[in-house]
């Protein structure tokens, strides 16, 4: 967003005969259109609180920028149409005792009138006294294609993981199925899918296992006011020999602009670990993130 608008924006909205009516400027849609995401959530808030009447006419209006931008995005090749956020955290500490971690993401997606994909990617590393004590590594890949007038879609999931504290040298998984949309609202959104998993580990111990079981997951977004978002995953890979099970929850706090903080606690268990490794992890990683 340019200079102008911004200049342009505060002016038509504080236009005292159109508060007094309580109808919208009428160059809104073309702000709010011309705006990047985060621009646009800014601009909807400011909106909203200025027209608390047309709360729901503002909703409608970005519905429609959103359906018309996903409309492009469809048409655009699949190189075309992502967006994301980058994250980075970690600390260092020196005296009596030297420790660091560090931690990194990146999430990238791409929605399209009918077909959405996610890529996600982490890792954190943590050293103590010069010796590595824990390492994580973790990629996903999913797919997912609504139906049309309908809260069922299908997804397909690629996964990989590396955990040195449980001892998994190389974790694949793959699934497919069937989820839900239990509730689609301005602010708050919740899936529910299932369906089959295939899944192949090489663990430290030199063993390799491949199982066939059952993935379950869901996975909620609240935007509990202007600039704090809450994100709640919950998965399960269940089979004969072994069934994992990870959380992680999520609170986003936005500093300025596409500058936003995270704090993030997860907990991930496997029923029959390695002899040796604890069976539950629990973390919590606290990271800047940016988007774009």
């Amino acid at each position: 967003m340019n200079t102008p608008t911004i200049i342009i924006l505060p002016l038509m909205l504080l236009s005292p005969t159109v508060a007094m009516a309580q109808k919208l400027p009428a160059g809104l849609t073309e702000l709010l259109r011309e705006a990047n995401p985060q621009e646009r959530d800014t601009l909807k808030d400011v909106a909203k609180r200025l027209y608390p009447k047309q709360r729901k006419a503002i909703d409608d209006v970005i519905d429609r920028i959103e359906d018309e931008q996903e409309a492009l995005v469809g048409k655009a090749s699949i190189v075309e149409g992502w967006t994301g956020e980058g994250s980075l955290g970690g600390n260092i500490s020196s005296g009596n005792t030297e420790e660091w971690n560090f931690s990194a993401g990146l999430k990238i997606k791409r929605e399209g009138p009918r077909w959405e994909h996610r890529v996600d990617v982490s890792v954190d590393f943590s050293e103590v006294e010069g010796s590595r004590t824990d390492e994580r590594i973790s990629a996903a890949y999913r797919a997912r294609r609504d139906f049309v007038g309908s809260p069922f879609f299908a997804f397909g999931n690629l996964s990989y993981d590396r955990d040195r504290s449980q001892g998994i040298s190389h974790r694949f998984t793959e699934a497919t199925g069937i989820g839900y949309q239990i509730i689609d609202a301005a602010n708050f959104d919740w899936d529910v899918y299932a369906g089959p998993a295939l899944r192949q580990s090489d663990f430290s111990d030199g063993t390799h296992v491949t199982q066939i079981g059952a993935f379950i997951a869901t996975d909620l977004k609240w935007e509990i006011t202007d600039t704090l978002t809450l994100r709640e995953y919950a998965g399960t890979v269940l089979s004969d020999n072994n069934k994992s099970f990870k959380t992680t929850t999520s609170l986003i706090s936005n500093i300025y602009g596409k500058l936003s903080v995270r704090l993030e606690f997860t907990v991930d268990a496997e029923t029959e670990p390695l002899v040796g490794a604890e069976g539950t992890d629990i973390y919590s990683r606290m990271s800047l993130v940016y988007d774009f």
